[in-house]
């Protein structure tokens, strides 16, 4: 079981990235600990020397005035020392023969016997080294001597052991090992587990999702990085997801609710003439009135796609170049008998050189549902006006009415599909035609907006691209 839970945990990007992490850290602080080691090895040695200078100096001027037994007394003295403060003392004759030197008990570790034979270095220092190491990671002491000449011909000697800066380094080495490297494991553990913590939430979130919680959503840690836009990107899809679920499940009660009433026309216009008397006459009537209610449940489906292939942007466009004016005349043309026979005059305001690319039978079909909507809404005696122009290579076309307008409160919802206010429920429609204009609209990568005030009519303003003038249009 618990090499099972280990092999998942190997596996999991959180470990990779925290042994990452963890490597990364570890090698970083090795060279950083070699750096300091090196700095703070080069400042205790010569911390030792310029100790060592200082005393050679002091047991210079002593021997200067009491002699020999004066540096007898300074040995003495430096036995009852510790290893930080003791300092090896020799004075040698002419020859380089002992005349006094420290007891060699005392720094058994070396070989009194080579300051007999040793010449210094170029910094005029005598290093002796220990004859014998403790263990195997013991790099070995340093006793290192300098020498001054005394007015006798006389030489005297003063030096100290690496024994208690080795001990300090010694002791910096173990802090790294013990407290830096597992203080430095948790810190990359840490990292990776406050870095993922965006994608744990976004697991979570699908978990909950899964289990039939779709508000659910990703909690977002505000610090603008790419992992917390990625988690704004998801939640962005999910508002999406759930509208649009939530969209599907008020069509599908929209579509059950709209075809329920000529479902059951059908149902009663055939019940009717299977019940009544034998009679041709009426079984027409009722065949021509089953017919009726078909073209509306069709025309409700085929625009219910339409408006599905428009906005998953799957509609076939036949794109050109046309004249918006034709546009507007042609639908203009084909709602003016009805617009005369109800009172309302249509006028159109284009200039003759403005073009669009578009798709002409769809965009006539957009604006033929506006203007179907401006008839229909608009009383007896009201104006109805098509309009375009050119404004910051846009081609921005107007179908404004002084009809019955729409409410503020209902403003957001005149796009949706088969939504139709309760002041026009009872006139006849599908609530279908805002939502394909959009959808049209959208299609072509234009916008559309309305502005409206209640028993003040409305304004439709769609916006498409102007097209990219050509060879032939330049002069």
């Amino acid at each position: 079981m618990f090499l099972k839970s280990l092999s998942r945990l190997r596996k999991t990007i959180g470990f990779r990235i925290s042994i990452w992490h963890s490597g990364i850290l570890i090698v970083s602080s090795l060279l950083l600990l070699i750096l300091a080691h090196f700095f703070l090895s080069s400042v205790l040695t010569q911390k030792d020397r310029e100790g060592s200078r200082l005393k050679l100096n002091q047991a210079a001027s002593q021997y200067e005035k009491d002699g020999i037994e004066a540096i007898r007394k300074e040995i003495a003295l430096q036995r009852t020392l510790g290893p930080r403060d003791c300092y090896f003392i020799r004075v040698a004759g002419p020859r380089n023969n002992t005349l006094v030197s420290s007891d060699a008990a005392d720094f058994e570790d070396f070989d009194l016997n080579e300051l007999q034979t040793a010449t210094g270095s170029q910094e005029g220092w005598i290093r002796l080294t220990e004859t014998q190491q403790k263990h195997i990671l013991d790099t070995g002491e340093i006793l290192e001597i300098t020498t001054r000449p005394l007015p006798d011909g006389s030489l005297l000697q003063v030096g100290k052991t690496s024994e208690y800066r080795g001990d300090l380094l010694e002791r910096f080495r173990w802090s790294f090992g013990l407290v830096m490297i597992p203080l430095l494991l948790l810190v990359a553990t840490l990292l990776s587990v406050r870095t993922l913590r965006p994608l744990r939430s976004m697991i979570d979130t699908v978990k909950s999702i899964q289990d039939g919680k779709l508000d659910s959503r990703v909690k977002t840690t505000g610090t603008g990085d790419e992992l917390d836009e990625l988690a704004n990107l998801f939640n962005g899809m999910l508002d999406r997801i759930e509208n649009l679920i939530e969209g599907m499940q008020n069509s599908l009660d929209n579509v059950a609710h709209d075809l329920r009433t000529p479902l059951t026309r059908l149902r009663a216009v055939a019940e009717g003439a299977f019940q009544s008397e034998p009679n041709q006459d009426t079984y027409r009537e009722a065949l021509a009135d089953c017919m009726e209610e078909s073209e509306h449940i069709l025309a409700m489906l085929n625009m219910l796609m339409d408006i599905s292939e428009a906005e998953a942007g799957s509609i076939k466009l036949n794109l050109e170049n046309i004249p918006v004016l034709d546009l507007m005349e042609d639908t203009a043309d084909l709602y003016r008998y009805v617009a005369e026979d109800k009172g309302l005059q249509i006028s159109v305001d284009c200039p003759e050189d403005l073009r669009v690319t578009a798709d002409r039978n769809r965009t006539r079909q957009a604006l033929a549902n506006l203007v179907d909507n401006a008839v229909k809404y608009t009383e007896p005696g009201g104006e109805i006006n098509l309009q375009a122009y050119q404004s910051d290579g846009e081609v921005i076309i107007h179908v404004s009415d002084t009809g019955i307008g729409i409410p503020p409160e209902e403003l957001p919802r005149i796009w949706e599909r088969l939504y139709r206010s309760n002041d026009v429920r009872s006139s006849k429609g599908i609530g279908l035609g805002l939502s394909l204009v959009r959808a049209i609209v959208q299609g072509h990568g234009g916008t559309v907006e309305v502005i409206s005030q209640s028993g003040k009519g409305s304004v439709f303003k769609i916006h498409l691209q102007s097209p990219q003038p050509t060879l032939s249009d330049r002069p």
